[in-house]
């Protein structure tokens, strides 16, 4: 899904998933918002390497969204998941991989709002949701939490993302 002052486009399927490069580059844009990390749920908690591995996999693909950010002088507004069924996924996860995501963000001077802080998992797990994809109900109340934080941390103007100095 791509949606821009000229175009809103929807794509029922698709082979290729648009690169943030290509994007950056044809729109030329001043902030990047980002609701993303549902996805990371499978990496952090996969059996097939060790915790570390996982970790670091998600650390280095934050990191290279992230210098594409720092290098279009981009700001960022990063919104974590919202709050999950606990027996879709344990509060634990949840919490780790948010402070992950807070990290990354945090070290490239961008901003992190966790939604799970005005979340509550409500509808019955597994009778009636698959205990991850909030309804219309829920979901506006989502964005009525997220959108007033966006607009206030554009009122402040914070500067572009840049990477860490130990990165320098």
């Amino acid at each position: 899904w791509e949606r821009t002052e000229e175009v809103e486009k929807r794509l029922a399927f698709s082979l290729e998933v648009p690169k943030i490069e290509d994007l950056v580059r044809r729109h030329e844009p001043e902030w990047l918002v980002v609701q993303s990390g549902l996805d990371l749920y499978s990496t952090l908690r996969s059996p097939t390497q060790p915790r570390e591995v996982n970790i670091g996999w998600i650390q280095e693909l934050l990191q290279a969204f992230l210098q594409v950010a720092a290098e279009a002088e981009l700001r960022v507004f990063w919104i974590g998941p919202p709050d999950l069924h606990e027996k879709r996924v344990s509060e634990e996860l949840q919490a780790e991989l948010e402070e992950i995501l807070r990290e990354e963000v945090g070290r490239y001077g961008g901003t992190f709002f966790s939604s799970r802080a005005v979340t509550e998992w409500s509808v019955p797990y597994p009778s009636h949701s698959d205990g991850m994809q909030y309804g219309l109900v829920e979901g506006r109340q989502w964005a009525e939490e997220v959108v007033p934080v966006f607009f206030q941390t554009v009122a402040e103007a914070p500067t572009p993302v840049s990477p860490p100095a130990e990165m320098n």
